[in-house]
Parts: structure tokens; C-alpha cells; sequence
């Protein structure tokens, strides 16, 4: 649980109180990730994918739905 008092609806059967919030469901991810390497030079290009299909989930009580995160960066080796 993120905070007292949330993700008790599936313990309680729906009476717990004003803070009472949906249980998380369980759920499956697919995660992604791919690197290429600049030919002659110290950098490499990075891109990465969670929740590659985009599918809403929760990964406890009391956060939002989240979906897709896409991340591309560029690293620099300087030694």
C-alpha cells in the first residue's frame, strides 16, 4: 500500500470508508530495450520502451494509471 487507509475495497467488500480505493489488479508488461554503438567515436544511442503495448496499469494503491514510457538518449564515454 502507497498510504494507510487505500486498496481496501477487495478486503472489505466495498464498506471500508471515505479512503477506500480499488485493490491493484495484476497485470504483465512487456519492456524493450536497444543500444548502437557510433562507429568511431566514444558515443552510443540508446532507446528503451516500457509498457511496450501500452496497456493501463497501477503498480500499487493509490498512484495513477500509467501506460507507455519511451526513452531515447544518447551516452558519452569520456574515458
Amino acid at each position: 500500500m502507497s498510504a494507510a487507509g487505500t486498496g481496501t475495497a477487495c478486503i472489505t467488500s466495498g464498506a471500508g470508508g471515505i479512503f477506500e480505493e480499488d485493490c491493484v489488479e495484476s497485470f504483465a508488461i512487456v519492456d524493450v530495450s536497444a543500444g548502437y554503438k557510433l562507429p568511431n567515436a566514444p558515443a552510443t544511442l540508446q532507446a528503451s520502451v516500457n509498457n511496450l503495448f501500452g496497456t493501463g496499469y497501477r503498480s500499487f494503491a493509490g498512484v495513477p494509471t500509467i501506460g507507455r514510457f519511451a526513452m531515447f538518449q544518447v551516452k558519452y564515454d569520456l574515458f
